[in-house]
């Protein structure tokens, strides 16, 4: 009769909205899959970017580390060469003075002389 028609329908479409509310579901959980998906790759994008710029970092702090090096051992030497320097200094100083001091004798010889 005419309520077993009227269930029937009911009944289709309530299968019906079922039917379509899960294929919605299926959709969004295709979606949150694609999004999962891609914030993988960004994040394994990421990681690789941080290797890469670890191991420039790394690279450029043993170049760092050479060049004081160099520097440190350039100042070293420039050091030992002002040390050389003043030791010749002193020498010619003590020399100089020396010859003063004979130069001196020297000219009172002279005056004595000519007395």
């Amino acid at each position: 009769g005419i309520n077993a028609e009227y269930g029937q329908r009911r009944l289709e479409e309530t299968i019906a909205d079922l039917r379509s509310q899960l294929l919605e579901r299926e959709r969004n959980i295709d979606s949150f899959n694609n999004n999962i998906v891609s914030k993988n790759n960004e994040n394994e994008r990421l990681q690789r970017k941080i290797k890469e710029l670890s191991e420039k970092n790394s690279e450029w702090e043993k170049q760092t580390y050479g060049v004081k090096a160099d520097m440190n051992k350039k100042i070293e030497e420039q050091k030992a060469a002002i040390e050389s320097q003043q030791e010749t200094i002193s020498q010619l100083t003590a020399e100089l003075k020396k010859m003063s001091q004979d130069n001196y004798k020297n000219e009172r010889k002279l005056l004595e002389l000519n007395e």
